[in-house]
């Protein structure tokens, strides 16, 4: 009885260290605003219609400069002391369609 005793606290102790290690990992990739947050556009043709197809030919990265002027006035305004809180990618189309989100 003892050894299953044992091994119980063993394994729910495992449990906690596994939680602990995961919210102190959590904190540690959001971010404090100290480097900016690469941000990456993948384009996608949900429809399989030319005219998306087309459209997303037509895109370049500097088509979003808007949302990094956007983020650059409101760190400005919550006194983020980067110059470039967020950096836009554009990626190469993607071919698949990601998966449907859980129920």
């Amino acid at each position: 009885m003892p050894f299953w005793r044992s091994v119980r606290i063993l394994v729910l102790l495992l449990v906690l260290l596994f939680v602990a290690v995961n919210t102190y990992l959590s904190k540690l990739r959001t971010t404090d605003w100290d480097v900016p947050l690469w941000v990456v556009i993948y384009p996608i043709n949900a429809d399989g219609s030319q005219a998306s197809d087309q459209y997303i030919s037509t895109l370049v990265e500097s088509d979003f400069d808007d949302i990094e002027a956007f983020f650059e006035r409101e760190a400005k305004r919550y006194r983020v002391r980067l110059d470039q809180p967020v950096h836009v990618l554009l990626s190469d189309p993607l071919e698949s369609l990601p998966p449907e989100p859980p129920v």
